[in-house]
């Protein structure tokens, strides 16, 4: 489904003139027309005797939503692309009725547009946290959910499950307010009210609050919110907030603030999430705040602390945060240890709350591993070495070179038959397995079969092509993997060489690509540049002294 919505948002940046920002809302209006039977079989019948804006514009006329925005739109050359739209929508809507597709839609627009995530205003809280959050708060059927940042819903859709007497949400932006209605009418949410406005000139009766303020703002602080949700709910009521943990360091502004959070309810709660749950459209580590509203603050000064960093989620390039399977044995854990009063820390204005539980660290930790020390050795030799090297190097270049084909020297070997390769990756062994991969000496997994001996070079052909390798063991290749054997009558190859030589043709690697592969012909045409004797013959000892 995912593939199929990041291609519709294509499809619109592609076809029409919808800006970033309407884009939302455009499939909004989609998807409430579509809710419609009869609206779906205009669709599916339709004979184009109407735009498509006049039969969108005809669906909503029950709602109090203005579409005019897109009314510029309604000519022939966007007729076709909105019906295409419609129809696209359509099959994934018949596939997934129950699901929330605005969301889903929404979230793809800020993924895929660098620009979107400021344009439409908010970072989107992620799924997995909304749900957490909403948890906490532990709400039943008498409860008030209020939040002050609606933008398009998400927390208050999330609490609605749990069947509230009423929802109550706030927006000062007027397209994440209509996003918000547009969610309620796509759930045939009845029990709410919608406020658009700054909740700083409203007044509002709950019991329960959850928020996410926006960061960063000059004019009003992230606690400005938190104050704001207090002097909402009713005396007892529970608010939840997740903001910056750089709010809850210790510096004279914070501390005024932190002041008046204890003088006006208990903070019950501080959970330090994951340092990338924003990932990529914001870099901030943030906490989540349980608070109780309460008259007499927080006399005891004790809170319940919680280092959720590791909460399951890990990022991936490109994928951004994924979820593993650790992730149901971390909730638990957390939730356990939400539900924990006897492990509470002291809670004082002048302490990083964000950092309460820094002696919690586990002492297994501290166990060092030999082997990384060793590893942690050679990295520094290793580029004390590349400073020598980079010291001498004039020395280098008044040295004789000559140029020699690399064929002259070399012979290429001859792969196994492929149907003989094709199972190999799937077998477990100790042999190096070569593929075109540009790291990690190309090794992508072990084997139990060879089909090379060691001591030459490997260099992907396809792939990541002009990737080259002096491999000293033996191993088995791919056959996207060509192997060069230095030929006889020029001697055993030395690791020595065999490095020089690989440096050498990484250098070549930028003339070719996936489009250029590495063929024979290719091979045949290199030339390559080597330091030679006053007799005009390789010099073997001027390549090993390099490496003293």
């Amino acid at each position: 489904m995912s593939k199929n919505i990041k291609y519709i948002n294509n499809y619109i940046r592609d076809n029409t003139k919808i800006s970033n920002e309407d884009k939302p809302f455009f499939i909004a209006i989609i998807l409430i027309s579509i809710k419609k039977t009869s609206f779906r079989e205009i669709i599916k019948n339709y004979n184009e005797k109407k735009y498509i804006f006049d039969l969108l514009q005809e669906n909503i006329n029950d709602y109090d939503l203005d579409i005019n925005i897109f009314k510029k739109f309604r000519n022939d050359n966007n007729n076709i692309y909105f019906y295409n739209i419609i129809k696209m929508i359509i099959e994934i809507f018949e596939e997934n009725p129950t699901i929330d597709l605005l969301n889903d839609f929404y979230s793809e627009f800020v993924k895929y547009n660098n620009n979107d995530g400021k344009n439409l205003g908010i970072v989107l809280t992620p799924h997995h946290i909304i749900e957490l959050m909403v948890k906490l708060l532990d709400i039943n059927e008498n409860d008030t959910i209020l939040d002050l940042c609606t933008g398009t819903g998400s927390f208050l859709l999330e609490a609605h499950k749990y069947n509230p007497k009423k929802i109550i949400g706030c927006e000062y932006q007027q397209k994440l307010y209509t996003l918000f209605k547009c969610n309620l009418i796509l759930r045939d949410i009845k029990n709410y009210e919608a406020v658009m406005g700054d909740c700083f000139d409203n007044t509002f009766k709950a019991t329960k609050s959850i928020i996410n303020p926006p960061y960063g703002v000059s004019s009003v602080s992230e606690f400005d919110f938190i104050l704001k949700q207090l002097e909402s709910i009713e005396e007892g009521g529970l608010l939840s907030a997740i903001i910056p943990i750089s709010k809850l360091h210790d510096n004279k502004q914070n501390n005024k603030y932190k002041k008046q959070l204890m003088e006006s309810g208990k903070i019950k709660t501080i959970i330090r999430c994951n340092k990338n749950l924003f990932y990529p459209h914001a870099g901030v580590q943030c906490v989540i705040l349980m608070i109780e509203k309460n008259k007499n603050g927080n006399q005891n000064n004790r809170v319940n602390v919680i280092n959720y960093e590791d909460d399951g989620y890990i990022l991936q390039k490109q994928s951004g945060l994924l979820k593993t399977n650790k992730y149901k044995e971390k909730y638990i854990k957390l939730i356990n240890k939400y539900k924990n009063i006897d492990d509470l820390k002291d809670l004082n204005i002048n302490d990083d709350w964000g950092y309460l539980d820094d002696t919690n660290y586990n002492l297994d930790d501290c166990i060092i591993n030999l082997n990384e020390l060793k590893l942690k050795r050679i990295e520094i030799e290793f580029l004390k070495k590349k400073r020598e090297l980079q010291i001498n190097n004039n020395n280098i270049n008044i040295i004789k070179y000559k140029q020699y084909s690399l064929l002259d020297i070399f012979i290429i070997e001859k792969n196994i038959e492929k149907k003989l390769l094709k199972d190999i990756p799937n077998i477990k062994g100790n042999i190096p397995y070569i593929s075109s991969s540009g790291i990690n000496q190309g090794i992508v997994g072990y084997v139990d079969k060879k089909t090379h001996d060691g001591n030459c070079i490997s260099i992907a052909k396809n792939g990541s092509v002009g990737s080259c390798f002096y491999q000293m063991d033996n191993f088995t290749n791919s056959n996207d993997v060509s192997v060069l054997r230095l030929k006889k009558e020029y001697g055993v190859m030395t690791m020595n060489f065999g490095l020089y030589i690989s440096s050498i043709l990484k250098k070549l690697k930028i003339n070719y690509s996936y489009a250029r592969k590495l063929s024979n012909n290719r091979f045949q045409k290199i030339n390559i540049l080597l330091p030679c004797t006053d007799n005009d013959e390789i010099d073997y000892e001027f390549i090993e002294n390099l490496f003293n």
